[in-house]
């Protein structure tokens, strides 16, 4: 007979988990997701979505990939590897044995028809002149590929839902997880479609595979709701961490001429691009940190936060206030920016600029007091980031080192000063289910298994005891597949 699993969420982890398990023949998979899966991100999608998540009382106002959260068809494409150190850290703190397993990478690879990526050697492009320089000072080049379609999950998951190969429940909410009356198994899964129906789901496995937000939501609404009975933690939702970045100076030539396009983006082929980052090292009592430095092409320094306003209006139908698209019309910078949009489509945004933007994306330290909150009154997720001197501690020692690798060279790489720092999230949430080698110290174990619970498990960038600085997409599609390989030898 074959055993049922449910997996709630049919992002990175939880949809790769589905396409890996469905070529199991004892498994019957069923996912569900608050998305409709016959569809990839538009704007009026996300009006849609906008407009269910104003009539439910699950209201969530953390900004995540282009304003609904995660998913794999919001991803921007980029894959990046976590460093050696950081698996090792990983390893150290909850007992798994990723470092020895890092082939796993090469799995997913081999599914994502990437062979490239395995053979690639960030030598192939050491003629580039900042590469050089960093090389010179023994920085370590941090590979990043950025896929030009990345909604691949999405075609994946409608081939097997049209042969029946798995069963898809779309547009539904998780509300919470039950457990058995006598056992210590979860037996149920109660979710809400758009038209505010409840539907109790039974299954023999359960995997939340939701995110770093969502997660712990439905984990502490369980709990909070008498649902998860005897069942207590107090570890979830804390240890909220991301990958908070920052413009911290730019990068310009001492003699004026402009910079070669070979230092930035390079096209690979029709499915992937390359973008060099560099590793700056900073080394704490406790531990070190490895922060990544990532060079744009830049017109003005306002840039980045007029994309973002853009966006913001966009997503959150801004354009029919007035007042909103006078105020931004009114700014020099949107007309700089336009500018800048048209000549890049035209391919002539190496005729633009004598600077070049350096964006750090900082290794954050875990804070305790960096958590979400269930609101019992509101039916919300109350998020808390602890906002310490540390970050802007760290950028300033970027930039002290910046300074020393270029002092030599042709270029001159100049500061910005504290004030005009805006450090943003980067909408990589993690650590609020933590793995560890026990329930004192976090949520789930090495196999991704809850702590207490036998037959739930956690699939998300949410179980991340350390981060490091790396996009955390190609590690879960990673830890999914590792999972979907631990289901197999428990032989059900």
């Amino acid at each position: 007979m074959k055993k049922k699993i449910c997996i709630v969420g049919s992002g990175h982890g939880g949809g790769y988990l589905a396409i890996k398990l469905s070529k199991l023949k004892n498994f019957e998979i069923l996912l569900i997701d608050k998305d409709d899966i016959n569809s990839n991100f538009n704007l009026k999608e996300k009006i849609k979505f906008n407009n269910f998540y104003n009539n439910s009382y699950y209201v969530n106002n953390i900004r995540r990939a282009y304003g609904i959260g995660g998913g794999n068809n919001l991803w921007h494409g980029v894959l990046t590897k976590l460093e050696k150190s950081d698996l090792k850290t990983i390893d150290k703190l909850s007992g798994t044995d990723l470092e020895e397993n890092r082939f796993l990478y090469n799995e997913v690879l081999d599914d994502l028809n990437l062979d490239y990526l395995k053979e690639f050697k960030s030598s192939n492009f050491n003629q580039s002149e900042f590469n050089n320089i960093f090389i010179k000072n023994k920085v370590k080049i941090k590979d990043y590929f950025i896929l030009n379609k990345p909604a691949f999950l999405r075609k994946k998951i409608r081939d097997l839902i049209k042969n029946n190969t798995i069963k898809y429940i779309g547009n539904s909410h998780c509300l919470f997880i039950e457990k058995d009356k006598i056992s210590k198994n979860v037996s149920s899964v109660t979710v809400r479609d758009k038209n505010h129906v409840l539907s109790k789901i039974h299954a023999d496995i359960f995997v939340l595979s939701c995110g770093a937000i969502e997660t712990p939501r439905i984990m502490l609404e369980s709990i909070e709701g008498g649902y998860l009975k005897n069942y207590v933690n107090p570890n979830i939702g804390k240890y909220l961490t991301d990958h908070p970045f920052a413009v911290i100076g730019n990068i310009q030539l001492k003699n004026k001429k402009y910079l070669s396009d070979q230092n930035f983006e390079k096209i690979i082929n029709d499915k992937i691009r390359y973008r060099a980052g560099y590793l700056i090292n900073e080394k704490l009592k406790d531990r070190a940190l490895n922060h990544s430095i990532v060079i744009k092409k830049s017109l003005f320094v306002e840039h980045e936060e007029i994309k973002e306003t853009i966006m913001n209006i966009i997503n959150n139908r801004l354009y029919l206030n007035f007042n909103k698209i006078i105020n931004i019309m009114l700014k020099l910078s949107f007309y700089k920016f336009i500018y800048v949009f048209i000549l890049s489509k035209l391919g002539l945004s190496n005729k633009l600029t004598y600077t070049a933007d350096v964006y750090c994306h900082l290794d954050q330290r875990f804070k305790k007091n960096s958590r979400i909150r269930y609101n019992s009154k509101q039916k919300t997720v109350d998020i808390f980031f602890d906002k310490t001197d540390l970050e802007i501690e760290s950028i300033y020692y970027v930039q002290r080192e910046l300074i020393k690798i270029f002092k030599h060279s042709n270029y001159l790489f100049s500061p910005k000063n504290k004030k005009n720092i805006n450090i943003h999230h980067a909408n990589h949430h993690s650590g609020t289910m933590k793995m560890s080698k026990s329930d004192k110290l976090g949520v789930d174990d090495k196999n991704l298994k809850v702590h207490g619970i036998s037959n739930l498990y956690i699939c998300d960038s949410s179980i991340f005891p350390y981060f490091g600085n790396s996009n955390p997409v190609l590690t879960i599609l990673s830890l999914a597949s590792r999972l979907s390989n631990f289901f197999k030898k428990l032989n059900y």
